[in-house]
């Protein structure tokens, strides 16, 4: 509820309560971080998944994000695995999936040297033995003495 410039909440028995703006940085009950005010964000996933082919069920899924940022870090390489990471003696548990006669792909082409990145999509035909790839060309510019720029 609002009641001229003070917000109020309607408790239970008692009837409503007065609470501080905001706005107001002297306020101790409020949420905030080193960033400034933030609003707890929560998710709610309804959905139905398949066991098999015969069986199914709902489920409800529900997130709690107490200190929620829009952006990312500004480090491009949050996500990353690390530079000469992996696993002495690890065995791969599971089998390759056997391939489909007919699929394709996705990529996304990083060239750090270059400072570019290109998007392709790729398509298989085991069956006629047939690729295709499909790519744009990186954008090129002349200048009016005919010399060329990638």
């Amino acid at each position: 509820f609002h009641m001229g410039d003070k917000k109020t909440r309607q408790r239970d028995t008692s009837g409503p309560e007065e609470i501080p703006s905001a706005t107001d940085p002297n306020d101790e009950t409020q949420w905030s971080s080193i960033s400034g005010y933030s609003a707890p964000v929560r998710c709610v996933v309804n959905g139905r998944r398949w066991a098999n082919a015969s069986y199914s069920y709902t489920y409800q899924h529900v997130y709690e994000f107490f200190d929620f940022q829009a952006a990312l870090p500004a480090q491009d390489d949050h996500f990353d695995v690390p530079t000469n990471t992996y696993c002495y003696g690890e065995v791969n548990r599971k089998p390759l999936p056997n391939m489909p006669p007919a699929y394709s792909f996705n990529a996304e082409l990083v060239d750090t040297n270059a400072k570019t990145i290109e998007f392709i999509r790729e398509f298989y035909d085991n069956k006629t033995q047939l690729m295709r790839y499909d790519y744009r060309a990186p954008a090129i510019s002349m200048d009016p003495f005919g010399t060329r720029y990638a």
